[in-house]
């Protein structure tokens, strides 16, 4: 159990505090170009996190703005997948305790979309992540949140490329009915139409 579970079970501020300082030195001891490097300033956005709703000290919020920033601007890790997430997170928490950083959070998020699609994943893969990862449900809520923060630019922007990038898999991801056999292809397409 990390000292995060601890603390997070127990409630023990020795616990949070130390999570803090090892969280801290990982950070720092982490090469700029290593690929965990994002991961661990996340990380470390989510201890402040903790400590924000523990104590509600407004230079926290600022802390977990300055490492989810960091995060996003260091090299991709290998997957994606934890980063989209952690964007998300960023994105909840920002809504509801400091809005001016909700829209970064969300460009963070779309961002990593090329890569979590990335064309030379198999097609149940891709299929699998525009379901799994809810990228239009993404779009239409980030979408939503910014225009509430009369960001109408980036809602726009996050409508557009989270509907251009779901079509596009879709389209991609369609079964090409020159490679069927013709009665296959006749019927598959009679399905289609009626759908």
């Amino acid at each position: 159990m990390s000292l995060r579970d601890r603390y997070q079970r127990l409630g023990a501020l020795d616990d949070l505090e130390a999570t803090l300082q090892k969280m801290q030195e990982a950070v720092d001891l982490t090469p700029v170009d290593h690929p965990e490097r994002a991961g661990r300033l996340q990380n470390l956005a989510l201890c402040f996190r903790d400590r924000y709703h523990k104590f509600e000290q407004p230079q926290d919020l600022d802390f977990i703005s300055q490492y989810y920033r960091a995060s996003f601007n260091t090299p991709a890790p290998s997957d994606p997948e934890p980063s989209w997430t952690a964007a998300l997170g960023w994105a909840s928490f920002s809504q509801e305790f400091c809005p001016m950083d909700c829209c970064t959070a969300y460009s963070a998020a779309f961002n990593l979309l090329p890569e979590l699609l990335w064309m030379g994943h198999t097609i149940p893969i891709r299929q699998d992540a525009i379901h799994r990862l809810n990228i239009a449900h993404t779009a239409s809520t980030a979408t939503s949140i910014c225009i509430a923060l009369s960001d109408l630019v980036s809602g726009i922007q996050f409508i557009e490329q989270g509907l251009a990038t779901t079509f596009q898999q879709v389209l991609q991801l369609r079964p090409d009915l020159d490679s069927l056999p013709p009665n296959q292809a006749d019927e598959l397409q009679r399905l289609s139409y009626a759908l």
